[in-house]
């Protein structure tokens, strides 16, 4: 599968992520980086200036005082994108609509406030979801949960936060670099490399439950340790398995301008000559058993 500028492979029995990888082989990355580069990292991504775009925009928002954050917050996805692109046959939703519908019947009737963050990626795909949004929450007739319409930094959010949902969005683990520990949905990126550093309800009663405890609850709490590892594992995701950084690309969207595809385009054409030993070389790793390509400093230190 190709996903995020990174080729890997796809067992026969169950799906895997690009961001997935076996932990043998994380441990050693662990080792070999330096602990100051990937604290730096998420230094530097916390103020606007890490590899992945979107996360660029929605941290880099405003710190608005005037808007009251409630500790719960609900991280939606894009919800024209696919949540079949990786399917976790234990989870207890079928698909993002599902699970937002279900969610809302359950957190009306919570003793918190909550607020719902629209995927920052959602009108680049093509989608106005605020009228289907609002019009979703009148039905529940609940007055504790509201939509975030401000263009605020996450910052702002996750700093206030103490519960977060996302079906199995990157938020997770952001949170998680925060200390909260996720309630997710799907098999994620975190919960694959340590089920304790994520809360994945195996019913919808147990959902429930954790949906109605207090955001108080230590449960909701992650170790140093853990946020550590969190930290770790965004670092390699955005520096190790992708080659966006080396040949120069950024995201694209279904509703993004041509202009974005031919500055892609271009700049593909103008860094591959720098990067073929290392495309070459990940390709005869892929043909020996490996199961990703990495991008060209850390191919080397593997």
């Amino acid at each position: 599968s190709q996903a995020a500028y990174n080729f890997h492979l796809q067992e026969n029995k169950f799906d895997t992520s690009f961001s997935v990888l076996n932990n043998k082989i994380l441990f050693l990355l662990k080792r070999r980086i330096q602990k100051n580069l990937i604290l730096n990292y998420w230094k530097r991504r916390t103020k606007g200036r890490g590899y992945y775009d979107l996360s660029n925009h929605v941290f880099t928002g405003k710190i608005n005082k005037k808007i009251k954050i409630p500790q719960n917050v609900i991280f939606l996805h894009i919800f024209q994108d696919s949540p079949y692109n990786v399917i976790d046959k234990n989870r207890i939703f079928v698909d993002y609509i599902d699970w937002f519908l279900i969610t809302l019947n359950i957190i009306k009737q919570s003793n918190e406030s909550w607020i719902i963050r629209i995927h920052p990626g959602s009108s680049r795909w093509g989608e106005n979801l605020k009228f289907f949004i609002k019009n979703e929450i009148k039905k529940t007739k609940a007055n504790n949960i509201i939509l975030l319409e401000s263009d605020i930094s996450n910052n702002q959010i996750f700093k206030i936060a103490k519960r977060i949902i996302t079906f199995s969005g990157t938020s997770h683990l952001e949170a998680a670099c925060f200390g909260i520990k996720p309630i997710i949905i799907q098999s994620t990126q975190l919960d694959c490399f340590n089920k304790n550093y994520v809360l994945k309800p195996r019913s919808i009663s147990e959902y429930n439950r954790l949906l109605i405890k207090s955001s108080n609850s230590k449960i909701f709490q992650l170790p140093a340790r853990a946020i550590f590892g969190s930290k770790f594992l965004l670092f390699v995701r955005e520096k190790v398995l992708t080659l966006r950084e080396d040949l120069k690309q950024i995201d694209i969207y279904r509703s993004d301008k041509k202009l974005i595809s031919a500055k892609n385009i271009n700049n593909l054409f103008n860094n591959l000559p720098k990067n073929l030993s290392s495309l070459e070389l990940n390709g005869r790793n892929l043909a020996k058993g490996y199961t990703h390509t990495f991008s060209k400093k850390y191919l080397n230190i593997l």
